[in-house]
């Protein structure tokens, strides 16, 4: 279990901590110094000795009390300075690391420009980009029942040919392909990579970088490419954005007489327990405070246009285009609609919590909120890019073995990264289906529920006042009587 990159908050969290143990050294020590005594006169000889013998242990008390205040000062310094260098250490590193990636990645867009030419010229620099420029419109004309069978054709011609090389790379992948996608170097690998994908973009129309920031450039690659896959298969394309999602009552699998959720353990189990795609649970507590916890759970279908739920890979395109600023889309746009059924006001205290498809949807939803959001828990979403709210606490727990959270690209400085390393092979899971064959997510196995159930359990077992931080709001409500409400929401297009 490690801490990745520094929350501008954490040093501040020890720091509290250290201060409230200084407080009370300090009101120990003002009772020694005020301490009042017998008179000798008025005690027997054995009394007084006793009587000095306290007075002299209270004396070395009232000592021990301000060495260990000014220890703790020291130490305060010491957790400024810890803070201060991680952080500049942690800024040039990843500085260098990016400036590295962006002139390789730049490179490689120029070396694949030159090989593109070299192939088949100048006309085929045009047609690349004149594909780019096209391409809502050639997913329009996919939609014509000629285009398709003129494209089918070609597919299965191209199929043909490349079926050798297709068998192979298949025995491959089912002989190591477990191996890789869960193996953390090539995690980080997809990660770093993710972030530099404009950058080629920018290397092959012979730019010195890209123009977007890493946010706008992760949506609008996850956009192409799913456009770009849609027309190779065929498939009439969903183009992401142009269908809004719509939100139906659904169940809730809220527990009567539960209490908010204040561990890692317990949210990522309520997540599991969500019977509907967003769930709502409102308590009023016993002060008259209102605490909101928001859940959103996992994809639910692996397609691109499921008629049954919304919560698909559209969706999960859709999400990658959420930035700050501008509007919302996919799940995480239901999870807006879902907060403004639930009657969700500012001044709440309202906490965001997500697994997979649903992190990216609470992230996201974050940004759109007309609220104030206290904080975002994303269990392994892809949400590395995506920006954090000011005033928000984001929290990213991730598997260094998860190669789906990899896939937002590397985090930004304001949101505290939670890494686990669960024994994939000690997870008990269900592997083979009904008729016996391999389940197709066991070639992720970091992002398996049962993964992250571990991770929590870890994170919880830490007892790290930074990493526990985001529960500071609601740990109180662990006692006392509170009312709750919950309703629940399914995603529909």
């Amino acid at each position: 279990m490690s801490v990745v990159g520094w929350s501008p908050d954490a040093a501040a969290v020890v720091r509290s901590g250290l201060a409230d143990a200084r407080d009370e050294l300090e009101r120990a020590q003002s009772r020694l110094r005020t301490r009042t005594w017998p008179s000798a006169a008025a005690l027997s000889a054995d009394d007084a000795a006793v009587v000095a013998g306290v007075q002299a242990l209270a004396d070395d008390a009232e000592v021990a009390c301000g060495l260990a205040i000014a220890d703790l000062d020291r130490l305060g310094l010491a957790v400024d300075l810890a803070g201060w260098s991680y952080q500049t250490t942690d800024a040039v590193v990843r500085g260098a690391v990016d400036w590295a990636a962006d002139r390789l990645s730049v490179g490689l867009g120029v070396a694949t420009r030159a090989f593109v030419t070299a192939a088949v010229g100048g006309v085929g620099i045009a047609a690349v980009g004149a594909g780019m420029l096209l391409m809502p419109l050639l997913a329009l004309a996919a939609r014509n029942p000629h285009v398709l069978s003129m494209a089918g054709a070609a597919v299965d011609a191209a199929g043909r040919l490349a079926a050798p090389l297709l068998h192979g790379l298949q025995a491959l992948v089912q002989q190591h392909g477990a191996d890789l996608l869960n193996h953390p170097a090539f995690v980080d690998a997809v990660r770093l990579a993710m972030a530099q994908l404009d950058d080629v973009g920018a290397g092959f129309a012979l730019l010195p970088g890209s123009l977007v920031d890493d946010d706008r450039a992760l949506g609008a690659g996850a956009m192409v490419a799913t456009v770009l896959g849609l027309l190779l298969t065929g498939h009439p394309p969903r183009l992401p954005g142009s269908t809004p999602v719509a939100i139906e009552r659904g169940a809730t699998g809220a527990a009567p007489g539960q209490a908010p959720v204040a561990s890692y353990s317990d949210a990522f189990a309520r997540i599991q327990s969500m019977q509907s795609n967003v769930e709502i649970d409102r308590y009023e507590l016993a002060d008259g405070t209102v605490v909101v916890q928001v859940f959103a759970g996992g994809t639910e279908s692996f397609a691109f246009d499921d008629p049954d739920t919304a919560y698909d890979m559209t969706s999960n395109v859709e999400n990658a285009m959420n930035v700050a600023g501008g509007d919302t889309f996919g799940s995480a746009d239901a999870v807006l609609q879902a907060m403004e059924a639930a009657g969700v006001a500012d001044g709440d205290v309202v906490q965001m919590f997500g697994y997979s498809q649903g992190g990216a949807a609470v992230a996201g939803a974050a940004l759109g909120a007309g609220v104030r959001v206290q904080s975002v828990v994303t269990f392994a979403g892809p949400v590395g890019a995506m920006a954090v709210p000011e005033g928000t606490t984001a929290v990213a727990v991730q598997n260094d073995s998860d190669v789906v959270a990899a896939l937002g690209g590397p985090h930004v400085d304001d949101r505290l990264v939670l890494e686990g390393s669960p024994d994939l092979d000690a997870i008990e899971t269900r592997r083979y289906d009904d008729a016996g064959q391999p389940l197709s997510d066991l070639m992720v196995g970091g992002h398996y529920p049962e993964a992250y159930w571990a991770t929590a359990q870890q994170l919880d077992a830490l007892g790290d006042d930074v990493v526990d931080a985001v529960w500071a709001p609601v740990e109180g409500a662990q006692v006392g009587p509170v009312e709750l409400e919950s309703a629940g929401w399914d995603v529909q297009r």
